[in-house]
């Protein structure tokens, strides 16, 4: 089995360059840049906006996320990681006001009544980014 901690996978071996607010650029893994991106969203679903913790993350994507604290991207804290960029940290504080108002997404799997794949999901659930079976996918 191939977790996104796993540096053999073919989601670090292909790169994005992604331009920042500030106009700079910076280089990541697609593993980290999916990372970075279900992070969000958890944390903001899960209360914490723009921190994700240790627990949530697991060992399995240390190396991953170590990958967007060297990019800047993340900073480490105490029990998890915090979103380095402020304007990204508000983005995603606002995103969990509105979130207060529409509180319709599952927040863990347990929760998700059936797991969605959408088309740029890569193999997992749309609503709560749980992994899904190859059986399962639908794209």
């Amino acid at each position: 089995m191939v977790t996104s901690g796993d540096f053999e996978n073919e989601d670090h071996r292909e790169f994005f360059r992604v331009e920042q607010r500030s106009g700079d650029h910076v280089v990541l893994s697609r593993a980290a840049f999916e990372l970075s991106a279900f992070a969000m969203a958890a944390s903001v679903r899960y209360d914490t906006p723009g921190f994700m913790s240790d627990s949530y993350l697991g060992a399995e994507t240390s190396l991953t996320a170590m990958e967007l604290v060297v990019a800047g991207q993340w900073i480490r804290v105490d029990g998890g990681y915090e979103i380095a960029d402020p304007d990204e940290k508000a983005l995603a504080e606002r995103l969990y006001r509105e979130h207060l108002e529409f509180d319709d997404w599952p927040k863990t799997p347990e929760e998700c009544p059936e797991h969605m794949e959408g088309p740029n999901s890569r193999g997992r659930c749309c609503r709560c980014g749980t992994p899904l079976d190859p059986e399962d996918r639908i794209f």
